[in-house]
């Protein structure tokens, strides 16, 4: 699920029908539970990512230090000679590397987000019941 998608969601689902609190408060438990099935599945694709990020480095450090298999360099020449100080360096800079880190940390930004807001709908209930009190203030039953 993309973060857009996932922010429009969070939108609707955030939303308290303030003329049902009862329907409301019954519902908040529905919605917790989708978004914890959220939060379970963007964490696993979360750590999936970094394994294969794992590879990648694995991989591309291989590469940099002459190390790859000789097919890698047919594929993708290596006209310069790295010292063993710059591969670091050559790694951070190179795209697939980038590319990877970028989808890490938009996958990581998913699940603080659905953290988050996980923890505004456990925070509902007691907004539903201040919100109830204050009802019951207003119409003198309080």
């Amino acid at each position: 699920m993309k973060l857009e998608d996932l922010h429009t969601e969070a939108a609707i689902d955030a939303k308290i029908d303030q003329s049902d609190l009862a329907t409301a408060s019954i519902k908040r438990t529905e919605k917790t539970m989708k978004w914890l099935k959220y939060h379970s599945l963007e964490s696993i694709e979360a750590k999936n990512l970094e394994k294969k990020l794992k590879v990648l480095y694995k991989n591309k450090w291989l590469y940099f230090n002459g190390k790859a298999p000789d097919e890698e360099y047919v594929r993708k020449p290596l006209d310069i000679k790295v010292l063993k100080c710059d591969v670091d360096m050559f790694i951070d800079a190179d795209s697939e590397m980038i590319q990877g880190r970028l989808a890490v940390d938009i996958q990581q930004q998913k699940v603080a987000f659905i953290d988050q807001f996980i923890k505004n709908l456990n925070t509902q209930s007691f907004d539903i019941g201040h919100a109830i009190d204050f009802l019951k203030f207003k119409n003198g039953l309080g």
